[in-house]
């Protein structure tokens, strides 16, 4: 992996988030370089702040950028740093794949990352509801609902019935007190 530029480019540099991470991530680089700390890695140190260091220059928006400044700058030691780097190795960019491409002429080519796709079956979908089920409410509302009258008269004389029961209620609540 090349290494980092010896500065930000200007218009970062304006982020003091993201340029106090960048200068952590060029002294643990240059302490690895020359030897002054060994520290453990399942993957190269030296690779591991690389990454770092160029996550703060080639990520895509402002606010991504000074988040991954922040995880930087909150490592209490190197090795938590290098260990924050092979984070973002095995989780962000050992799920992508390298795909080159290159114009007419040969003599320009750019590097696009794309998320590798799933391999093996797609996976069985749960029985658990993600949202409760509405059986008991239409069990509730169709307890609750009466046959529509078939003819005028019948309306009318089920109309009846509703006044005389709730005329008679009226009538024994009102006698009672």
């Amino acid at each position: 992996m090349a290494p980092l530029p010896l500065s930000l480019p200007e218009h970062f540099q304006l982020d003091m988030v993201v340029f106090t991470a960048y200068v952590i991530c060029r002294e643990i680089e240059r302490q690895i370089v020359e030897s002054v700390v060994q520290l453990k890695s399942t993957i190269s140190p030296l690779v591991s702040v690389r990454i770092l260091g160029w996550l703060l220059i080639y990520t895509p928006t402002d606010t991504g950028r000074t988040n991954i400044g922040r995880e930087i700058t909150s490592c209490q030691s190197l090795q938590k740093v290098i260990d924050l780097g092979v984070h973002y190795h095995n989780h962000f960019i050992r799920c992508c794949e390298r795909l080159i491409h290159r114009f007419f002429d040969s003599t320009h080519q750019f590097c696009y990352l794309l998320v590798k796709s799933a391999k093996g079956p797609t996976p069985t979908p749960t029985e658990h509801p993600s949202r409760p089920s509405f059986d008991v409410e239409k069990t509730n509302v169709q307890q609750k609902l009466q046959r529509s009258p078939e003819s005028h008269q019948s309306a009318k004389s089920t109309v009846s019935e509703v006044i005389f029961h709730e005329t008679m209620c009226l009538t024994c609540v009102g006698s009672s007190t």
